[in-house]
């Protein structure tokens, strides 16, 4: 009879068992993600896609969480990798980010259902709330599940929400489904990318029994430059603008973008002159800045709901740019 062999998991006291090793190195994390795009019970964005589940491990391992059942609440929008809300709610737990737990009142019936969302943000001295609606919050299109099951989805629009403004460390950089399906309609207005333009549908039909001859090109230097696809933003910072972009509009129109180009302006080059850095937005950010402006839009996330101040904080941070002569 042969010998069997047991395989041996260490006593971590983490949840992970086993995992926590495979991924403390760079080749752990990159064995783990070959095998998990190999498994035909992942999510199909997954399979035969070992970069992808490279990123679910590494932000498994940040969370703290097992990388398959991450991988389970994940779902391809728009090209962005997206987590179920429900996720968003884990990982406010698995993060520390709340004390307690995070509740809900729902008043009303289906497309009439409004939410208020409690929650205590860690070392918070009292509870955080918010409130949303179906109405605001809903998105369209065919087999939108706020047609089905429209007070479940405001538990998950809402704990992401409460999630933005209260404890946004826990999940900056990160989109539920619902946030891709906002951030294509807004993110050409507030980070600046242009979309490609669409050439109107000919209805004519060509007259009978006339053959249709190719037009002429026009000279090169009528023709329209090309175009570059359009992605989206490239940088979880000016994602994470976009949402605050959102939130601030929601308050009131135009406090959005008021907000988002001052903050810009922070980190405009010292030397530029005053006619373009009127324009500075947050597209023209250096690559080598946008971090720091992630930090200070993560900052300014949690006083959405303090409009004062928000108003003293960036004026604080003027003040001190034009202290050290430039931007920050």
């Amino acid at each position: 009879m042969a010998e069997s062999s047991a395989l041996s998991v260490p006593s971590t006291g983490s949840s992970l068992g086993f995992l926590e090793n495979a991924i403390t190195t760079f080749e752990g994390v990159e064995r783990l993600a070959a095998c998990m795009a190999k498994c035909g019970t992942l999510p199909q964005h997954l399979q035969n896609k070992p970069s992808d589940c490279f990123r679910i491990v590494v932000q498994a391992a940040k969370w703290r969480m097992d990388p398959f059942a991450v991988a389970e609440c994940t779902s391809l929008v728009h090209g962005r990798m997206c987590y179920e809300g429900k996720l968003v709610a884990a990982v406010l737990q698995a993060m520390g980010a709340i004390e307690g737990r995070l509740t809900y009142e729902i008043s009303g019936k289906g497309q009439d259902a409004s939410i208020v969302v409690t929650g205590t943000p860690k070392g918070a001295k009292k509870p955080a709330v918010l409130t949303g609606t179906v109405k605001d919050w809903r998105t369209h299109g065919n087999g939108s599940p706020w047609d089905k099951q429209p007070e479940t989805q405001l538990v998950y629009r809402g704990t992401r929400q409460w999630a933005r403004l209260y404890a946004p460390e826990a999940i900056l950089g990160v989109y539920t489904p619902d946030e891709a399906e906002e951030i294509r309609t807004v993110e050409a207005t507030v980070v600046g990318t242009d979309l490609p333009a669409v050439e109107p549908a000919r209805t004519g039909e060509a007259p009978t029994g006339a053959e249709q001859k190719p037009a002429d090109p026009p000279p090169a230097s009528q023709q329209p430059a090309a175009t570059t696809p359009h992605r989206g933003p490239a940088h979880p910072a000016q994602a994470a603008g976009i949402l605050l972009w959102q939130a601030l509009e929601k308050l009131e129109k135009g406090r959005g973008k008021k907000v988002l180009d001052r903050l810009a302006k922070l980190y405009a080059p010292a030397d530029m002159p005053a006619a373009e850095l009127a324009k500075f937005a947050p597209k023209d950010i250096p690559a080598a800045k946008l971090d720091g402006f992630g930090k200070d839009v993560a900052e300014l996330q949690k006083l959405i709901a303090e409009p004062q101040r928000m108003e003293e904080t960036l004026a604080e941070w003027e003040r001190l740019a034009a202290q050290e002569g430039g931007a920050a």
